[in-house]
């Protein structure tokens, strides 16, 4: 495996060479695919880029099929036109030819004997041009169908595995992509979706509070249910903090609790507010 590249829509990328290699599963599928599956997948891969993939033999067939289907047509044209067409008609062609001057690009000015040898260019031409599409049906469609069959049986093992991740029960089930080695590559490319990651919150259950926040699991503090529930009338505890005879389901407090006093400068401050509110002019 050559480098794995995590991408922004969610999916890790790696290559895969046609030699068997130890790839680790990674860590945003552990616990989706155990380690014995993911092992024998990568086996499966490894296979497949093996049997899709011969290098040095698919550059020979190609460089052949280059040269065959530029050369043979042109060759061929040459001996059907001297076979089709009569002698005496293709000698004099030849001297008038080598006597005029070139008007366009393919028609020579040779008066009647261009009108009667042009059939026989044209079939020729035309015979030319049929052997070059068979050569490139012959030649390119088997490397093309080689090529096909190799990413096709890629797509049928990816959709096989979702089916078995999907039946295991995960909440996430990942979806593979297989590409097999292409004509001048030796690796294939394998791309896994992976959950997405979680957007941090300090509101998540499990997220860090600091330690002046008390936890849910914690008793609440005795200021909080003083400030919220109305008093309750009950005979009077001199004990202050201790719920009196009688009621068990409410605290009550005598005294205010800690934190909970009366601010010493709230005095100063309600002043200050009324002095705002009389130098307002009505």
């Amino acid at each position: 495996m050559v480098g794995t590249i995590r991408n922004a829509d969610s999916t890790i990328s790696f290559t895969i060479r046609r030699q068997p290699e130890n790839i680790p599963v990674p860590y945003e599928l552990q616990g989706l695919v155990t380690s014995e599956k993911w092992d024998f997948r990568i086996m499966e891969i490894n296979k497949l880029c093996a049997k899709y993939s011969k290098p040095l033999f698919e550059r020979i067939w190609i460089v052949f099929t280059l040269l065959a289907c530029g050369i043979i047509p042109t060759v061929l044209y040459h001996v059907l036109f001297n076979a089709i067409t009569p002698k005496p008609l293709r000698d004099a062609f030849d001297r008038a030819r080598d006597n005029s001057t070139i008007i366009g690009t393919n028609r020579f000015d040779v008066g009647t004997i261009d009108d009667e040898i042009w059939p026989y260019i044209e079939k020729s031409r035309w015979a030319a041009f049929g052997i070059f599409v068979g050569l490139v049906l012959v030649l390119w469609t088997p490397l093309i169908l080689w090529k096909y069959m190799g990413a096709r049986t890629g797509r049928t093992m990816a959709t096989r595995w979702a089916v078995e991740d999907g039946a295991s029960g995960p909440a996430f089930v990942p979806k593979w992509t297989i590409r097999p080695p292409g004509v001048w590559t030796t690796d294939g490319t394998v791309t896994i979706t992976i959950p997405a990651p979680a957007v941090p919150s300090l509101f998540n259950p499990n997220a860090y509070m600091p330690p002046y926040i008390m936890q849910p699991g914690q008793v609440q503090a005795a200021g909080m249910l003083w400030a919220q529930q109305q008093p309750q009338q009950v005979p009077y505890n001199p004990e202050g903090m201790t719920a009196a005879p009688g009621n068990t389901n409410f605290q009550v407090y005598a005294t205010a609790p800690a934190g909970a006093r009366d601010d010493p400068f709230a005095d100063e401050k309600r002043m200050k507010e009324k002095e705002e509110y009389d130098d307002v002019k009505v």
